[in-house]
């Protein structure tokens, strides 16, 4: 199980555990609003306060691991401090409100410098970092219609193009639901999820093909 950057790390371990870990024995990779196609999601909540946000984390991530990621090709130099200061903190938890000041009253312009997939090394970055291998053990994606930061078109645009690559899988949608609500004590993919791994420790095979269900 995985929620958001976690549910790309879940799409990841289904993909790499076959060669990395042969001896684990995987029956189910579920991704909850999953970070999947890492560009279209930069490239479409950029502007938000949320995207700008994660935009800053990614931008510490990336600039610090790749060398050919370069920070000042890609953000505006007005907002290069701010930028690197949001990077040293995580989405929620307790410097998450600085985090939303800094936004909303400091970034009125956004950061990037030119559109995050248009630098040619932060996209073949972003698409070496995008789970599109195919996952051998039954797969769930689950994402919120009301999510402004993993966007509903490019988590359902992800999905049709693994269905039509011949992954199986389900999708269930959840209008309503936004990131966080969608995982929350109260969500109704809770119930969802619960049956389906309990299917899935039971031995039960996931249908092949791509099922999508709608709530």
């Amino acid at each position: 199980w995985g929620h958001s950057q976690g549910g790309h790390a879940a799409l990841w371990t289904g993909i790499l555990a076959p060669t990395y870990a042969p001896d684990v024995n995987v029956i189910g990779v579920a991704a909850l609003a999953p970070a999947s196609d890492v560009a279209a999601l930069v490239d479409g909540a950029m502007n938000t306060v949320a995207g700008k946000i994660i935009s800053g984390i990614l931008l510490r991530a990336y600039t610090e691991i790749y060398p050919d990621v370069r920070f000042d090709d890609l953000v505006r130099p007005d907002a290069r401090w701010i930028t690197r200061d949001l990077g040293t903190r995580c989405l929620a938890g307790p410097g998450a409100l600085l985090s939303v000041v800094e936004v909303t009253r400091l970034l009125n312009n956004g950061l990037w410098a030119v559109t995050p997939s248009s630098n040619p090394a932060l996209a073949q970055r972003m698409a070496e970092n995008t789970p599109r291998d195919p996952i051998a053990a039954p797969l769930l994606i689950a994402q919120g219609l009301a999510d402004d930061l993993v966007l509903p078109d490019v988590q359902r645009a992800y999905v049709e193009e693994r269905c039509a690559a011949g992954q199986s899988l389900e999708f269930r949608t959840y209008s309503g639901q936004d990131h966080l609500s969608v995982v929350a004590p109260e969500s109704p993919l809770n119930e969802d999820l619960i049956a389906w791994t309990q299917a899935r420790l039971a031995g039960e095979p996931q249908e092949d093909g791509c099922r999508v269900e709608e709530q």
